[in-house]
């Protein structure tokens, strides 16, 4: 990302990053389908005259450390932390823990991305860590569009119902984008407006 022109800004609802490269431009923007439940749609646009295979990657992993003194395992002993994958996307599970100053866990809280394409997806246990890849072709002047959902759940009940909310949410991501839109134009009505930033960042 060293080499590209970035432009970071906020509309009502919504995050936008915008990294312009010589024959790409890559847009994301983060949005909430609920409090449990967020978006982000990835735009990728082929500028150049010629097709291009790309190779989408993710990585990410778990914080090991607590506090600038202690390990998590150290400040918290037995709290279990795991990482499992399917095709559509990543679930982190979480061990229960009542730690009335620390975490409240059930058991069954957990952390999940669901994607709206297929990846393959290596975990590492024993770093708690991750890298997802998956193959795309972005044909001449084409743009590419996926969609992400990430959902933290505190219990199972909660777990369910966001499955089915990111099931509908990656199978129409429009109704939700102009949804979450909607809401907050209802929000601020007419307050609020970016009169002094490009058209495109209002």
């Amino acid at each position: 990302m060293a080499e590209a022109e970035k432009t970071v800004y906020a509309q009502p609802g919504a995050l936008i990053q915008k990294f312009e490269f010589s024959d790409l431009t890559l847009v994301l923007t983060l949005q909430y389908a609920n409090n449990r439940t967020a978006l982000v749609s990835t735009y990728i646009s082929n500028k150049s005259a010629v097709s291009k295979h790309l190779q989408l990657s993710w990585q990410g992993g778990l914080l090991n450390q607590w506090d600038d003194k202690r390990s998590v395992p150290q400040a918290l002993p037995g709290w279990s932390r795991e990482l499992t994958s399917n095709e559509s996307g990543l679930t982190i599970h979480f061990g229960k823990v009542r730690d009335t100053w620390n975490i409240l866990t059930s058991g069954s809280s957990a952390y999940k991305i669901s994607r709206s394409l297929k990846t393959k997806t290596a975990i590492t246990p024993d770093t708690l860590s991750y890298q997802a890849i998956a193959p795309i072709t972005l044909a001449a002047k084409q743009t590419y569009a996926l969609y992400t959902t990430h959902s933290y759940v505190h219990n199972q009940q909660e777990a369910e119902q966001q499955q089915v909310l990111s099931a509908q949410i990656l199978d129409n991501p429009e109704h939700y984008i102009n949804a979450a839109k909607q809401r907050w134009q209802s929000y601020i009505s007419q307050g609020l407006k970016q009169e002094q930033a490009p058209v495109e960042q209002q």
